[in-house]
């Protein structure tokens, strides 16, 4: 019998052990009943840099194209997808979803997450991705900031009215119901509303998952956090995998 000959740890943390360290857990007997976190360093950094400039003082000029500029810095910086609507359509967070739940061992596909995932524009997800690309930009250039505003707080599901913004898009994935939910959480440092997550101090292009397991409970969980966008990230994590499947193919027990 021979070791396992792949590995895709890149494909949902970069270079964050977030599948490794989940197929380990599953290997050493714990059960894992939830994994929570926020998985996409692009999302994370359009809505962190979008709402620095909301939250603040500055008395910025424009009503329309602002979450345009910081989408297109994204693709100038390649900090987001090829195509911008991959990220702010939850289309790459639900891919990273379902990687995560098949190793569960969880049957789901992208299209049966996505009906459970937050769309981070207020046009309906299909229609934004009939659009040419000349087509999209002219849309993003033309929302208006106080409707978008209004659409992702009421898309929140925490948000109560006159608190600050600080919205995460989180993933959920309950094994025990292989419910798998990808929506914007608002952590504002209430402990009413979110305790002493750690998620309020997830910025930029930070991604963090916790995985609650019998191990590790829910007050308590383990937790991986850091940096996981970039080529170089990314270059590190297949590195390693190669090396695993290497040592895989000559060796066998």
């Amino acid at each position: 019998e021979r070791l396992p000959r792949k590995g895709y740890e890149a494909t949902v943390g970069g270079c964050l052990p977030f599948v490794n360290t989940l197929k380990n857990l599953m290997v050493s007997g714990d059960n894992v009943y939830k994994l929570e976190g926020i998985l996409s360093g692009s999302v994370g950094w359009m809505l962190w840099k979008w709402q620095r400039m909301k939250n603040s003082n500055l008395d910025y000029v424009k009503s329309k194209g602002l979450f345009a500029d910081i989408i297109m810095e994204a693709h100038a910086e390649q900090i987001c997808e090829p195509d911008p609507r991959d990220d702010i359509l939850g289309i790459d967070n639900a891919r990273k979803a379902v990687i995560l739940a098949r190793t569960l061992g969880i049957d789901c596909e992208v299209e049966d997450v996505l009906r459970n995932t937050t769309n981070l524009l207020p046009m309906d997800r299909q229609k934004l991705l009939e659009m040419d690309p000349e087509e999209f930009t002219k849309y993003i250039k033309n929302i208006d900031e106080n409707e978008l505003e209004s659409y992702l707080l009421d898309q929140c599901v925490n948000y109560q009215r006159g608190h600050r913004m600080n919205l995460k898009y989180v993933t959920l994935i309950d094994t025990e119901s292989e419910e798998i939910r990808i929506e914007l959480r608002n952590y504002n440092g209430d402990t009413f509303n979110d305790g002493f997550s750690l998620f309020k101090y997830v910025y930029g292009t930070n991604n963090i998952l916790q995985f609650h397991t019998d191990r590790h409970p829910s007050n308590n969980p383990l937790t991986i956090q850091g940096v996981s966008t970039g080529r170089e990230n990314s270059v590190n994590s297949i590195m390693t995998d190669l090396h695993q499947v290497g040592v895989a193919i000559n060796h066998t027990y």
